[in-house]
């Protein structure tokens, strides 16, 4: 220790630090140890970064850690915190050392994240990564009144006709059926672990997985979505999509179907990577900045606004993100103390 400062090492939480990780964290977001378990507790290990000084063993700053394959390789950055009037007695040490030090030092193929505060693009940007903001994309159901969003420009585009299906998968034992390796080189790259630990074995949010069959019942892509209701309106979130961006351009005809066998208000999804013509040709419109109308995003509780999202990724030749990375599908609410 130096002038009443000390060095800050970085490295992995150990599992018997949860505790002490979650008061840490509790500043900000008081979350449960169920939390923890669900999201950062894989393969016998706690994926949270965490910067401890070096004589006295408290922490300074953490990261979340979000795999997306059960190679561990690829990460989505969450939960990221320093404490600001305590860093004072760190030497170099700072936010910005910390998610550096993630991004370059820890020997992730990928680390990316999705609901990056706007004002923080510029540090991610000057990091290497590439960020922007994400597309939000909807479709309206043809209704009279809509209680959940707020319409003023009742804009339904017509689909372009195609041959794809949804059939749910119901198990864990169901995705076998898509060919994961086939996308190994886009990222994040997603595998069967990814979709069952995520969508199949969360608690406290309900999922519904489906394949993209094509006319020869061939599963070309996967896609998750998150049924709610709201103030007497029911809508569906596109929370994933894994594939063939092209398969999506196909579902037109079963979204429609979707809206008028629920009785949603609309369908929509946030997204960076997919070809626009393709999610057109599926019959969705880009919510422009300038628009009237309102999708919210914040359902719990349900907040009547439009909502920009921002990410930040390091590499990129074929990269997708959707609202399902990171924690932006979901409130923390019911994981809150």
């Amino acid at each position: 220790m130096t002038d009443n400062k000390e060095n800050v090492l970085i490295r992995f939480a150990n599992v018997d630090e949860l505790d002490k990780v979650r008061d840490f964290i509790a500043k900000e977001w008081n979350l449960t140890r169920e939390y923890y378990e669900q999201f950062h507790l894989c393969f016998d290990k706690l994926w949270i970064v965490v910067g401890v000084g070096e004589e006295t063993n408290d922490i300074y700053g953490t990261a979340g850690l979000i795999l997306t394959s059960n190679k561990a390789n690829e990460v989505q950055v969450v939960l990221l915190l320093v404490d600001q009037e305590k860093i004072k007695s760190a030497i170099d040490f700072s936010g910005i050392v910390l998610i550096n030090h993630v991004l370059n030092n820890m020997g992730f193929e990928t680390s990316s994240s999705c609901g990056v505060r706007k004002k923080t693009l510029p540090i991610y940007k000057w990091l290497g990564c590439i960020t922007g903001k994400m597309n939000h994309y909807y479709r309206l159901g043809d209704r009279s009144e809509y209680k959940v969003a707020v319409v003023e420009d009742k804009k339904i585009v017509p689909w372009e006709k195609g041959t794809m299906t949804l059939r749910r998968l119901e198990t864990p034992e169901d995705l076998e059926c898509f060919d994961y390796e086939k996308y190994k080189d886009r990222k994040p790259y997603k595998d069967v672990w990814c979709i069952k630990h995520r969508y199949f074995d969360e608690k406290k949010h309900s999922y519904e997985v489906y394949g993209v069959e094509n006319g020869d019942g061939v599963v070309d892509a996967l896609l998750v979505i998150r049924e709610l209701e709201r103030e007497g309106g029911r809508f569906c979130k596109i929370v994933d999509y894994v594939g063939d961006d092209r398969a999506f351009a196909g579902l037109g005809d079963e979204f429609d179907r979707l809206i008028k066998e629920r009785g949603y208000e609309f369908i929509d999804f946030y997204s960076v990577g997919m070809d626009e013509k393709d999610i057109k040709a599926a019959g969705f419109v880009v919510l422009e900045a300038e628009s009237s109308n309102i999708i919210p995003h914040f359902t719990e509780p349900l907040v009547k606004e439009n909502k920009d999202i921002y990410y930040f990724i390091d590499k990129c030749e074929d990269m997708h993100l959707f609202i399902g990375d990171c924690d932006q599908d979901r409130s923390v609410e019911g994981y809150m103390i």
